[in-house]
């Protein structure tokens, strides 16, 4: 590296299994999503890494919509929109049946100052079929998370 660049390890933020897929999954949660933080110079990004238990999730639920902003709604009833900054390619993995799809969000100063105060309740991601909603049972990961990339300055 550089040494212009730093991360937050990568870290649990939520899961996701449907009602209707609990009886046909044991034991793992269908989806589920992890969250760190990147900076790099001057800018913050969120970077996320999702994996469905799938080899076929993307067959159903397309990729990453990156012309339509994600949303992160607060135990506060506030809320903030963010941009997809990169949208990477969904890897499959046939020998674990795995699908991995990887976003990052650039993060301006208000967004920092939600995500760093805030407790995150629900994230709204757009896929190419349409929104989905999932709620965060891991409310404080994000300021966590941001308070250890402070630390590392």
């Amino acid at each position: 590296a550089d040494g212009k660049r730093k991360a937050t390890a990568y870290t649990d933020w939520f899961s996701h299994t449907a009602p209707e897929l609990e009886k046909h999954i044991r034991g793992e949660d269908f989806m589920r999503c992890e969250a760190r933080f990147l900076k790099y110079r001057k800018d913050t990004y969120l970077e996320l890494r999702i994996v469905f238990n799938s080899y076929k999730a993307s067959d159903f639920l397309g990729s990453i919509d990156p012309s339509l902003p994600a949303r992160i709604d607060f135990l506060n009833e506030s809320f903030i929109y963010l941009t997809p900054y990169a949208v990477a390619e969904t890897v499959r993995d046939r020998n674990r049946g795995q699908s991995a799809f990887h976003v990052q969000f650039l993060l301006d100063r208000e967004d920092l100052r939600y995500l760093s105060r805030q407790q995150a309740d629900v994230f709204t991601l757009f896929w190419t079929s349409g929104p989905a909603r999932y709620e965060i049972v891991k409310l404080d990961v994000l300021a966590d998370l941001l308070e250890c990339l402070r630390e590392a300055e």
